[in-house]
């Protein structure tokens, strides 16, 4: 224990340099302001990177930080590369006609309330973990070997991948979705976590993950989606900053390197693919020589603006007034989301974030499939204006606390520690709507509490026998 927490403190002494050069070109963008951002707007958002670092810091200081899955890190995350360095640039590009017309004071309150979010999340959060202390971390009872059951999870992802490449969308919806987010979320906890597994097979799941998810189609040759590279990377950057004790410097740089390459290249490519019916190769080429006649500004405008929630947030304070604010509407199947359509196939569906996008010109009058990323902070603000993002905040940090102790903080057993991954994963998608996003993980929290429950049966029967 003792050498393991003397290579945690090496680690993080390794990371000064990289801290020192992350706050260096931070200081850079600020000082040089290549994006002429008013010196409001840039403390805000230097103020939104600042609250944003708190998990991280806190998580550095905790003894026990190699037994806590960081979840909590992840919220910070996200709102540091999503409202915070984003902030900091400007978009010649628009999303929709509101990203055209707001004005700095809407940008500069919209910042504010992203400010004031976060002291409220993870200030209250940090204060009932003080008045509820932990209970002393029980012994981990994980099977030592495992082997059966990580060769039976090895032989279910393959066939999810294998299935998924050949039939492309997956036959029973939701159900083989849940099945899959839990059987890689096993897997990778055996590999990256707990060491099972060489190099190869390591390489193999990631792919495995990619198909599995939708981010490769075999009747196009191409990549579809993005998000499911983006959540991969995300996940081995944080269970290997959990497994190590440090922010793993080289994979968070080909992973930035990565998006900086393809997001310039996706629109088009896509344009081309779509209304030429080029190749996949002429399309990457054409759209290779496209991005090299950008300046670099341009190829950082374009590269940032999927990630940048700014200018939805602006628009939205600029543009909805009081009257206009849609109460409870865009959480009214939040009730009954953990009912399984198979027991009531008339559920209603949610499609808010695409009636939303629609109605305000972020997506075509006659996309009816989008749905448009509606953050959970701007799904809030929708809601009841500044005073819902102020109660939310208290909800969020209610639920960041909960799901911490539940599924994050020290997990005991092989399940304990897939579920928690798993509903990591759920959060992973905090810039959509959040009966989706937390709809899903419910789900999970459901059928978990059944196993629990289960669980303890079985063990007090065989107890009562002994």
């Amino acid at each position: 224990m003792v050498k393991q927490m003397d290579n945690i403190k090496n680690n993080i002494d390794g990371e000064k340099l990289t801290i020192v050069l992350i706050c260096t070109l931070l200081t850079l963008m600020v000082v040089i302001n290549p994006y002429d951002k008013t010196t409001l707007s840039r403390f805000l958002s230097i103020l939104i990177i600042s609250l944003s670092l708190i998990p991280y810091l806190v998580w550095r200081k905790d003894r026990h930080r190699e037994k806590i899955i960081p979840g909590v890190i992840w919220y910070g995350l996200f709102y540091c590369i999503c409202f915070g360095f984003t902030g900091l640039i400007g978009h010649q590009v628009a999303q929709g006609f509101l990203d055209q017309s707001y004005t700095q004071e809407s940008e500069n309150i919209a910042k504010l309330l992203v400010a004031t979010h976060l002291f409220i999340v993870f200030s209250v959060l940090y204060c009932l973990e003080l008045l509820f202390k932990r209970k002393p971390i029980a012994e981990n009872t994980s099977s030592k070997d495992g082997s059966k059951l990580f060769y039976f999870i090895i032989f279910l992802c393959l066939i999810l991948a294998i299935s998924r490449y050949f039939v492309g969308e997956p036959y029973g919806g939701l159900i083989v979705t849940m099945v899959s987010y839990l059987s890689f979320s096993y897997l990778f906890y055996f590999l990256f976590l707990k060491d099972k597994g060489n190099l190869p097979l390591k390489i193999l799941a990631c792919v495995g993950w990619v198909i599995a998810s939708g981010g490769y189609e075999r009747s196009c040759s191409c990549i579809v989606l993005m998000m499911p590279f983006i959540h991969l990377g995300l996940l081995l950057l944080l269970l290997t900053l959990q497994k190590k004790g440090k922010i793993p410097i080289i994979p968070a740089l080909i992973m930035f390197f990565a998006i900086v390459i393809y997001q310039p290249l996706k629109a088009p490519i896509r344009n081309l693919m779509t209304e030429t019916n080029a190749s996949a190769s002429d399309s990457i080429s054409i759209g290779l020589d496209q991005v090299m006649g950008q300046d670099l500004l341009g190829i950082v405008d374009v590269t940032s603006l999927r990630f940048d929630h700014n200018g939805t947030f602006s628009s939205v304070v600029e543009h909805v007034s009081p009257n206009e604010y849609y109460k409870w509407e865009a959480y009214k199947t939040l009730p009954y989301v953990a009912i399984p359509r198979f027991l009531w196939p008339e559920k209603p569906t949610e499609f808010f974030g695409n009636v939303w996008g629609v109605q305000e010109g972020f997506l075509q009058p006659t996309d009816y499939l989008t749905s448009f990323n509606i953050p959970w902070l701007i799904q809030m603000y929708l809601s009841y204006g500044p005073t819902g993002t102020i109660i939310g905040s208290f909800v969020v940090a209610a639920i960041l606390f909960l799901i911490g102790r539940l599924y994050w903080f020290a997990p005991r057993r092989d399940w304990d520690y897939a579920m928690g991954i798993t509903i990591l994963i759920c959060i992973f998608n905090i810039d959509s709507d959040f009966t989706n996003t937390f709809g899903l993980a419910i789900k999970f929290m459901i059928i978990d509490f059944f196993v629990r429950f289960f669980r303890n049966v079985i063990n007090l029967e065989k107890e009562r026998t002994q």
